[in-house]
């Protein structure tokens, strides 16, 4: 039987997908051995009674209600049930799952861009760098992350539906674009700039811009140009889910008390973080290094000098992909989805205290991979030995990722490891070194732990974890007036935390104030009326008092 074109372009295909999932797999299948952090994996899985109840539906409509974590995500706290149900509190299982998400979100990406652009090892490389590059370690071996490669399963199935659309554009095969986003956005906001990376692929390498740089394969190009105008208004239903998905972030991040106000970081605070945050993220994409799961924000700190450098790299690459963009179309559609696809976590709406975030770079990089890769592919199919060098870089790039990934996935190995390795790569990192500093309380090594405690409060003097960790130190050593200092500044901030004021009443119980101590344990009652611990303390105190 004679082979037909079809089989014989499927072959490769096949053979991109089983090699990006193998090597994707041989890379992160350490992670599989790994236990949860102390870093909000307590908060999403390890500490939190909903997700452990599993799914049901009383489990459904709490996903689908609650702000926790300062969040909307409820296929987020869905996927998690069901990992609970599965593994229960393995946490090899919940790695599984990201694992097996991260393959499929990376065999997407090749797929997609094969389909739109026809180019075959081009996509196949794209996707490899997508699997094997160290900047995207974070998402996958961090549990708490998994919104990120889940959004992004549904953000690669809504451009793949989008595809599929406009080979017939109906109504059904719309709505299989709008669910993906929707699904996506139950995930995680950052499908939010969806509508608008589809209007960049219409220009290339769909080519339905009129007077466009036409489609990047003309053989399989399955839509005839169309007005700006329609284009846009094609995509209104999805910017619709885009403002609605929004609102809700923003009143879920309020709630929380994640919004950070503007006397907090002013707008020329987060316009400076923001232009000097792109430039990394650019910089640790090209270059690898320092990748840490904190990055402080840097404040007021910034020089002039590097706020006014990045802004000028960012402008005159825009200018010349602006300039480039009939010649080299991938540049500009390149640029403006790593450009555009930061803008929800850029820092402009301030959510914590972080400047910058490796996981949230982890569907922007794509951009950049399209801009390099077809600049290469371009260059390479030039008559010369340019290919062979080119072909030879992208090798060796290739394996240095795949060697830098496999050494920053051992950094998530355990709690210790990951806030140890933040340490040596960054400054003055509070949280780092909070979380050290319960790690070395919960060993013992109490001197080690308030040198750890009191450098954060050192950068944050008012931070009520810390004075009541300092508090919990000294209450063990029987130093019960600096006990007491530090859990009565704990609640000058935090006046309903329950734990500091069961813990100040225990201070005042061994000074032999019972009644105050009495005081505060029915505070911390009131507050948490399941705290059997200040129960007991309350009924001890009355005793005595007796």
């Amino acid at each position: 039987m004679p082979v037909t074109t079809e089989s014989k372009g499927i072959r490769p295909e096949i053979a991109v997908m089983l090699v990006l999932i193998a090597g994707t797999l041989a890379v992160y299948w350490q992670v599989l051995s790994y236990g949860f952090v102390l870093y909000d994996d307590p908060g999403y899985v390890t500490h939190n009674s909903r997700v452990q109840s599993g799914l049901g539906l009383a489990s459904l409509a709490w996903a689908f209600s609650s702000f926790h974590a300062s969040n909307w995500h409820p296929l987020t706290w869905l996927s998690l049930m069901l990992d609970h149900d599965l593994y229960g509190l393995d946490a090899g299982g919940y790695h599984l799952t990201s694992l097996i998400l991260h393959a499929a979100n990376s065999t997407l990406v090749f797929l997609v861009l094969r389909k739109m652009t026809g180019a075959l090892w081009t996509s196949a490389l794209a996707a490899a760098f997508f699997a094997l590059h160290p900047l995207h370690v974070e998402p996958v071996a961090w549990i708490a992350s998994r919104k990120d490669v889940l959004s992004t399963l549904f953000w690669m199935l809504a451009l793949w539906s989008y595809q599929y659309y406009l080979q017939a554009p109906t109504r059904p095969r719309y709505g299989l674009i709008a669910a993906c986003m929707a699904f996506g956005l139950m995930a995680k906001a950052m499908l939010v700039t969806l509508p608008f990376v589809l209007l960049l692929l219409d220009y290339w390498p769909l080519g339905r811009f009129p007077g466009g740089p036409g489609a990047a394969d003309p053989a399989g190009a399955t839509a005839r140009p169309a007005t700006f105008g329609r284009l846009v208004l094609e995509k209104t239903p999805l910017l619709a889910l885009s403002v609605a998905s929004s609102i809700v972030t923003y009143l879920a991040q309020q709630s929380g008390g994640a919004v950070l106000s503007m006397t907090t970081y002013p707008l020329s605070v987060r316009l400076a973080n923001a232009l000097v945050s792109y430039v990394r993220y650019i910089g640790k994409t090209l270059w690898p290094e320092n990748l840490a799961v904190v990055y402080p924000h840097p404040g007021l700190t910034l020089p002039l000098t590097w706020v006014m450098g990045a802004a000028g790299l960012l402008a005159l690459v825009s200018l010349v992909a602006l300039l480039a963009r009939r010649r080299r179309p991938y540049w500009i559609v390149g640029w403006l989805w790593f450009l555009g696809t930061l803008v929800p976590v850029i820092g402009l709406v301030q959510i914590g205290a972080l400047g910058m975030a490796d996981r949230y770079a982890y569907l922007p990089s794509i951009g950049l991979f399209i801009m390099v890769l077809w600049t290469g592919r371009d260059l390479a199919s030039g008559p010369g030995p340019p290919g062979t060098v080119l072909r030879s870089l992208a090798v060796a790039a290739l394996t240095a990722c795949l060697i830098l990934t496999w050494g920053q996935v051992r950094c998530w190995e355990n709690s210790e490891r990951l806030f140890a390795h933040t340490l040596a790569v960054t400054r003055d990192n509070g949280v780092a070194h909070l979380g050290m500093g319960f790690i070395r309380r919960n060993q013992g090594r109490t001197r080690e732990a308030l040198g750890h405690f009191q450098e954060v409060l050192r950068l944050d003097p008012d931070l009520p974890l810390a004075h009541e960790n300092i508090g919990l130190i000294y209450l063990s050593l029987g130093r019960l007036d600096e006990a007491r200092i530090h859990f009565e500044r704990a609640l000058q901030k935090t006046p309903r935390d329950a734990k500091a004021l069961h813990c100040l009443g225990l201070v005042l119980a061994g000074q032999g104030r019972r009644r105050e101590a009495a005081a505060r344990f029915r505070q911390a009652l009131s507050i948490d009326p399941d705290m059997d611990q200040a129960r007991k303390e309350l009924n001890k105190v009355l005793g005595r008092a007796e």
